[in-house]
């Protein structure tokens, strides 16, 4: 059996991906280790899991609290540059473990420490991309929202030229950091991190479907399909007697969630309480911090901190979210409709795919207004395509098994020779 070392960064959509593929592995009777932020040590060890935590619940709660955070503009620069001071901590937590050739390191694109550990000590080496939006075609351009749309007219070169410059963000504020690490280890360095050191020279992985992403032919080769991964911590959490109470006294409510790490979502709740009343349908408000949500709600309104999307989208009738990628896929593997309300990093383009697919409608954060919300929720309340769309795309990931996929990957992963 081998060590694999799992190194995630981000909120709880990008980090539960990974909580998810350690559980697998440790079914396997593998060894896991799992290096996050400490925000998370949690979860991670309540799912079975070692967990070498980074920083402090605080830090994250201040990076979470950051305005710019979710600026369609700001939000890019602001997480290369955390990355950037981070990328050390993560090298040295992994370099604790003592690894050798025999292990596996795993991590997203920007989780860098994990190719730093494969230059360095010759571990094989998996990216885990969890979005489609990180993997960069500049043949079939991702959305990019309103504030960088201009792009997607861009010839492919010129796309290209603009990613890999050493004036993007991303090579400007990440390259420093990993040369000076690499040249201090006296190992080669990247001449820009974007592309050098975006994608595994080894193993691709894509935590979504073909069919969700297509699959243009400048994505790396090979790249496998796993498919999302749909885990939400349903089996660390007791359920809500009250909010099963609410269930059951109306008829399906809407859900809505701004995302788990969201502190500055009160606008979007706001607007969303004063239509759901027009309208006068029910509706749960998840946030995880209290002051977004108006105090107090009507009867016909629920707010829970957290509760698991897959104990209650089956008993909902329209998902309204922030267009996160592990969210939006729960929304579709319950055959729900969607409206996704997008304000930074990939939901532009996750919300662009549900709108592609028919399952559902997208709009920037900045343009859920009363008028606009109102039109959308009867708009996909109205239709019924969009649940017939949902329910199409529900039966495919229930035809296909994802965890069974990353099982034989791994399998392979684990006897074959380093380097192989």
């Amino acid at each position: 059996m081998a060590r694999f070392v799992i190194m995630t960064y981000g909120s709880s959509g990008d980090v539960f991906p990974f909580i998810w593929t350690g559980r697998l592995l440790k079914e396997e009777g593998h060894e896991v280790v799992v290096i996050a932020s400490a925000y998370f040590e949690e979860a991670i060890r309540g799912a079975g899991l070692d967990c070498i935590p980074l920083g402090t619940k605080e830090h994250f709660l201040q990076l979470a609290n950051d305005p710019d955070l979710w600026s369609p503009v700001r939000s890019g620069p602001l997480l290369f540059a955390h990355c950037a001071r981070v990328f050390p901590q993560y090298c040295a937590a992994a370099e604790s473990l003592h690894l050798t050739p025999q292990d596996v390191v795993m991590g997203s694109a920007v989780t860098f420490a994990a190719r730093a550990m494969h230059e360095k000590y010759g571990c094989r080496h998996v990216t885990l991309h969890l979005q489609p939006v990180i993997l960069l075609s500049f043949r079939e351009f991702s959305e990019p929202g309103p504030a960088f749309h201009w792009m997607k007219w861009l010839p492919a070169p010129w796309l290209r030229w603009i990613f890999e410059s050493d004036s993007n963000p991303m090579n400007r504020l990440l390259t420093p950091a990993i040369r000076q690490w690499c040249e201090a280890e006296n190992l080669p360095a990247p001449r820009r991190i974007f592309p050098d050191w975006w994608h595994s020279p080894e193993h691709s992985v894509a935590y979504f479907p073909e069919w969700f992403a297509g699959n243009p032919p400048d994505w790396p080769r090979p790249l496998l399909f796993a498919g999302f991964p749909l885990y939400d911590l349903a089996d660390q959490c007791e359920p809500d007697p009250a909010l099963e109470a609410f269930l059951e006294a109306g008829p399906p409510p809407l859900l809505v969630t701004a995302g788990s790490a969201m502190m500055h979502a009160s606008p979007f709740f706001h607007v969303t309480l004063k239509v759901c009343q027009q309208l006068g349908v029910r509706a749960i408000f998840v946030a995880k911090y209290d002051r977004q949500v108006p105090d107090p709600l009507p009867p016909d309104f629920y707010h829970s901190r957290f509760v698991p999307f897959s104990r209650i989208l089956p008993r909902c009738r329209l998902f309204i979210n922030h267009g996160g990628v592990g969210t939006v896929s729960q929304g579709l593997a319950f055959g729900l409709p969607q409206i996704v309300v997008a304000m930074a990093h990939d939901q532009p383009d996750n919300g662009a795919r549900i709108k592609k697919l028919g399952a559902g409608e997208w709009i920037m954060s900045g343009d859920w207004n009363e008028p606009n919300a109102r039109r959308l929720i009867e708009k996909v309340q109205g239709n019924p395509s969009y649940r017939t769309v949902a329910a199409k795309c529900a039966e495919k990931i229930r035809q296909h098994d994802a965890a069974e996929c990353v099982r034989e990957m791994m399998k392979g992963l684990a006897t074959a020779e380093a380097g192989a």
